[in-house]
C-alpha cells in the first residue's frame, strides 16, 4: 500500500502510472525524488515560451524526474474541478432527498411517541385499577375470615 507522500509524489509526475494504470492528473508539486517542482519556460523552437513544471534534477533525456506542461496541468485541474462541482450537486440532491426522508421519520417518531404516551397512561390506569382490586380482595378476605371466625365462635358457643 502506498503512503500519502508516495501518492503525492507519483501523482505529480507526467507519465508515471499508479497501480490502476491511469495517469496522474493535475498540478505537479513534488517529483518522485521528493524535490519540489519548479515552473520554467521552454526555450525550444517547437514550444517557445510554453510553461512547464519540472524537477530541478531533470534533464532532457531523463524520464525519471518530473516533467509536465503547465497548460495541460491547468486543463486537468479545471476538468477535475468540474467533476467535483458535479459531484457536489449530486450530493446536495442526495442530502435534500434524505433531508425529506428524515423529516418524514421525525414525524413518524413524534406520532409513535404520542401513541406510546397514550398507551403508557392506559397502563398506569390499569395498574391503579389492579391495585384497587387487590385492596378490595384484601377487604373481602378479611370479611370472609371474620365471618368464618364468627361461625366457629357461634358453633362452639351453641354446642358448649
Amino acid at each position: 500500500m502506498m503512503s500519502s507522500l508516495s501518492n503525492q509524489i507519483f501523482s505529480s509526475c507526467s507519465g508515471w502510472k499508479n497501480r490502476r494504470n491511469d495517469f496522474r492528473r493535475g498540478w505537479p508539486q513534488l517529483c518522485r525524488c521528493v524535490e519540489d517542482t519548479t515552473i520554467k519556460t521552454s526555450e525550444t523552437v517547437k514550444n517557445a515560451g510554453r510553461l512547464f513544471h519540472c524537477c530541478p534534477y531533470r534533464s532532457e533525456t531523463d524520464n525519471y524526474h518530473c516533467f509536465k506542461w503547465t497548460d495541460e496541468a491547468v486543463v486537468e485541474e479545471i476538468e477535475d474541478l468540474k467533476k467535483v462541482c458535479e459531484l457536489e450537486g449530486e450530493m446536495r440532491a442526495v442530502v435534500s432527498c434524505y433531508g425529506k426522508k428524515i423529516e418524514e421519520m421525525i414525524e413518524l417518531v413524534v406520532g409513535y411517541e404520542k401513541k406510546f404516551e397514550v398507551k403508557k397512561n392506559v397502563v398506569l390506569k390499569c395498574e391503579k385499577e389492579v391495585e384497587e382490586c387487590r385492596g378490595e380482595a384484601r377487604s373481602l378476605k378479611n370479611i370472609l375470615v371474620c365471618g368464618l371466625l364468627a361461625n366457629v365462635v357461634i358453633y362452639y358457643c351453641v354446642l358448649a
